[in-house]
């Protein structure tokens, strides 16, 4: 594969075995110590078993430099602790005997940062697990600290330095910052299972291609959502990769589908762009290099979490982008006036901003580009109509130098004039448009074991282009949907979600969990999944616009409680008014200083000193970009990226390292994403396991999470647990099914009890055996349940009854006459001669455990012993 896309379309078959696959993987060091002595800082990392330990050394003499050098032998646990005694000992002198000190531990390095003086360190100290996708785990930043490098007799203080560090402070990495020690979070899932397919394999070793697999994810992060990109610049070129680790900013949510015990994860993942971010009045339209404001690729993905092997699983994902409007407008913020007029600030009749942010998405996602426009298109005084005239225009411009096959797509819906008609549902609009998306851009499928679906008998869905041939076994999304509106927040989200929700039902089809991609409101799961797209616009509506969702999903679905829409929508919109009108200016200038868009230094102004930061987001405006390097009037695309459409550039292939070096290795021996799943050198608990706390549905009176529920009943039951009762017919028809496979000999109180057992007084769910799909079992399982005989169904039965009766052993009914009556009455079944709960013959012991025992009982009279000189070194090396 040369890179440029000629083999895209036309693979071999061989060649695509591993076309869809993520690979083997290895973390970056998952623990950082920090040590201190009053000459050098030494950072110590380390896998995540602790069997192989890195060294960082960091002159503290350098009063502004980052004088760094990095030990290029590996150290084992013995190693490591003669090291450091070793740097204690040497440490320490007649006048100065502090030593070695450690000053913190964390999971990561956020980065390195340089204001008017001497650098300082930023660690990660606390991080939470949030997500699973396959084996490789997803964590979200809890806490940072950040620690001057300069020793105190050089460090100098100044009011305009704390003045900077405060500022930097202003960024909350504490909220909505995640990373991934295995995965690579900055592209999307396709790109990550495509990758390993663009990397000859041929003369290498299995170790080597997982190696080589780790090098290529690491040089292909997509820059643009590494929000530590500029932090981690001093030291990429001087360290080992191990050590260096992405972090995006954004939004991430997991929850658990459970289908009939199969857990289908479904994952939520939202990347914020760090190109030209800022805050919502302060960043509008986009920069001369066709970055957008507001923009964050949103994607879902949904698998079958019943393997941890990626290669094995079935994976499936969805990606759609928001961002603003492309072309040079803004909005001036004012204390007085709540909707400020929109401007265009300069005229661009070739559409250059438009062209080269066209440009990226024609590379990162490939062909067809639909633009979905929200913005109003009436209005009795001309406000938002600017913008969508605008992009209109822009597009039309565009188009006439594409192929027509590869024409960027518009459709314009004024969604707010259409929600105010009464007699419109704005969901059902937007139901038929989110399936013309879908059917133009398709999804991307691994199709692992999809033969085996037998829910229908075409199982290749007929949607979007690239899919199902004989050389690609799975399918692939080529191009995306981008929406919009003014602020790119609420209709946005809603307009997202519907999307994304289509998009769904056709992933669990193609799972071979739903005979239809349709999937219904009021369900468990679309509960679920709208829920968590309401988090998801929240989160990013706070980060741009300074407060949540004013006009939510549920708001457009005219389900909300009309009492608390207005109270609610005028406190988030008094909230959003406060933040744009007084504190987005000191956001803004965080924002600029955390990703590099301002660099401080003492001969310029500082960055509280600026009137306005337009000439550091717009290059061409400050001379630090020329205009020949803007696309041309006509060739806007580039030729490589043309070559390659309806798909997107593929990743660059890597020219490996001949000479191959053992050292290589020991770097990444031990540090793989099983151990970093099960942990086994650890002690962990079930309860504070991310999977045993998941999110998932629930269902009550039915298993299914695809069964519509009643919503007024599920409102007034509000509880925190979020039961749900079932509907009136549904609750109707599994009591026939109950009672049809009962004994009909059972008494009114036993009848009521099994009754009870499936309703909402009941605080476990108990599957009933004809509840269970033996269809969906074969899916699942590979097998078909038959019918179990008469004693077994007796005795499935009976133990749901007991269970029932231990759970609800103060209930009505529930007396000890009942449970004498309709409990099953256990008897001793006596299987091994001489060997029975009554008559236990005891185990044998070994020598060895004899002797432990005896000396260990012979402790007490005696006292301890005098331990060994092995033991004694061991002590003496623990305790340094």
């Amino acid at each position: 594969m040369d890179g440029k896309g000629e083999d895209n379309t036309a693979q071999t078959k061989s060649g695509n075995a591993q076309r869809f696959c993520l690979g083997p993987s290895f973390p970056c060091f998952q623990k950082i110590t920090l040590y201190e002595t009053r000459a050098r800082l030494y950072l110590i990392g380390s896998n995540n078993d602790e069997t192989s330990h890195g060294v960082i050394k960091i002159d503290r003499t350098e009063r502004r430099e980052l004088v760094l050098t990095e030990d290029k032998m590996v150290y084992d646990a013995r190693q490591l602790r003669e090291l450091l005694v070793m740097i204690d000992s040497t440490s320490k002198t007649n006048n100065k005997p502090s030593g070695l000190r450690k000053l913190a531990t964390g999971c990561a390095i956020f980065g390195f940062v340089r204001f008017l003086e001497g650098y300082y360190i930023i660690l990660i100290t606390n991080a939470r697990k949030v997500a699973l996708i396959g084996c490789h785990s997803v964590y979200k930043v809890e806490d940072t600290v950040i620690i001057p490098i300069p020793n105190d007799s050089v460090r100098v203080v100044n009011s305009d330095e704390s003045r900077y560090l405060k500022i930097f402070q202003n960024v909350d990495t504490s909220s909505n910052f995640y990373f991934s020690y295995t995965y690579d979070l900055t592209n999307t899932l396709q790109y990550n299972m495509q990758l390993l397919s663009h990397i000859s394999i041929a003369p290498y070793s299995h170790h080597e291609i997982a190696v080589r697999m780790l090098e290529a994810n690491r040089r292909n992060y997509c820059s643009k959502f590494v929000w530590n990109h500029v932090l981690l610049q001093p030291i990429i070129d001087l360290v080992n990769p191990d050590w260096v680790l992405p972090v995006i900013h954004g939004y991430i949510e997991q929850s658990n589908v459970s289908v009939y015990c199969c857990p289908v994860y479904v994952t939520l993942i939202a990347r914020r762009s760090c190109c030209y971010a800022g805050t919502r009045y302060l960043k509008r339209g986009a920069n001369d290099q066709g970055n957008v404001a507001n923009e964050v690729e949103t994607e879902h993905t949904t698998h079958i979490a019943t393997t941890l092997v990626t290669d094995l699983g079935q994976f499936t994902s969805y990606v759609s982008m928001r961002g603003s409007v492309p072309c040079p407008w803004s909005q001036e913020a004012s204390a007085t006036v709540p909707k400020p007029s929109i401007k265009m600030d300069k005229a661009d009749p070739y559409a250059s901003m438009a062209a080269q942010h066209f440009n990226e998405l024609f590379a990162r996602y490939g062909t067809p580009v639909v633009v979905l426009n929200l913005v109003k298109e009436r209005e009795k005084r001309k406000r938002e109509r600017i913008l969508s005239e605008q992009l209109q225009t822009a597009v039309k411009y565009l188009n006439q130098f594409l192929p027509p096959d590869h024409y960027i797509h518009y459709v314009a819906w004024d969604m707010a004039k259409f929600a105010k008609s009464h007699q419109s549902n704005v969901i059902d609009k937007l139901e038929q448009i989110a399936e013309q998306m879908i059917h133009k851009t398709g999804y991307f499928h691994n199709g692992r074991g999809f033969a085996d679906n037998e829910l229908h008998s075409n199982s290749r869905v007929n949607v979007g282009r690239q899919g199902y041939s004989d050389c690609v076994p799975g399918r692939e999304q080529t191009g995306i949907v981008r929406v919009n509106c003014v602020d790119c927040v609420d209709r946005t989200n809603t307009a997202q979600f519907m999307i994304h929700k289509r998009a769904l039902g056709y992933q669990l089809y193609t799972l071979g969990i739903i005979s239809s991609p349709h999937l219904p409101f009021d369900t468990d799961l679309l509960r679920m999944f709208e829920e968590m797209f309401e988090n998801h616009g929240d989160t990013i509506a706070q980060q741009y616009g300074g407060s949540h969702l004013v006009h939510r999903i549920r708001t457009y679905r005219h389900i909300a409680t009309p009492w608390a829409l207005p109270s609610r929508d005028m406190l988030q919109s008094v909230s959003r008014y406060y933040s744009n009108a007084f504190t987005d200016n000191d956001k803004q200038m965080a924002i600029n200083l955390f990703v590099g868009a301002y660099q401080p230094h003492k001969e310029r102004l500082h960055l509280w000193e600026l009137t306005t930061d337009y000439y550091l987001h717009h290059l061409l405006a400050a001379d630090r970009l020329q205009p020949e390097d803007l696309p041309g009037y006509t060739n806007w695309c580039h030729p490589e990226i043309l070559d390659c459409l309806p798909l997107p550039l593929p990743p660059p292939q890597l020219l490996w390292k001949k000479d191959y070096k053992a050292d290589d290795e020991m770097k990444h021996e031990a540090m793989d994403s099983f151990t970093e799943y099960y942990q086994p050198l650890r002690l962990t608990l079930f309860e504070e396991d991310y999977c045993c706390n998941m999110p998932r549905t629930r269902g009550v009176s039915d298993s299914s999470p695809f069964v519509v529920k009643d919503r007024k009943l599920v409102r007034q039951s509000g509880e925190a647990s979020q039961k749900v009762f079932a509907t009136t017919q549904h609750r109707k028809s599994t009591e026939d099914i109950t009672d049809s496979g009962e004994d009909g000999s059972d008494d009114e109180p036993a009848e009521k009890l099994r009754r009870g057992a499936l309703s909402m007084k009941s605080s476990v769910n108990i599957t009933k055996r004809k509840d269970i799909d033996p269809f969906s079992c074969k899916n699942f399982y590979g097998l078909r349940l038959r019918s179990p005989d008469s004693v077994d169904a007796e005795l499935y039965d009976k133990y749901c009854l007991i269970n029932y009766l231990a759970c609800h052993a103060k209930e009505e009914y529930v007396t000890k006459e009942n449970i004498q009556q309709h409990a099953t009455t256990f008897v001793v079944s006596q299987y091994f001669t001489g060997d029975s709960t009554q008559n236990t013959v005891p185990p044998g012991v070994s020598l060895d455990s004899l002797c432990l025992y005896e000396d260990n009982v012979r402790l007490v009279p005696d006292g301890p012993q005098e331990p060994s000189r092995q033991d004694k070194l061991l002590y003496e090396m623990m305790g340094w």
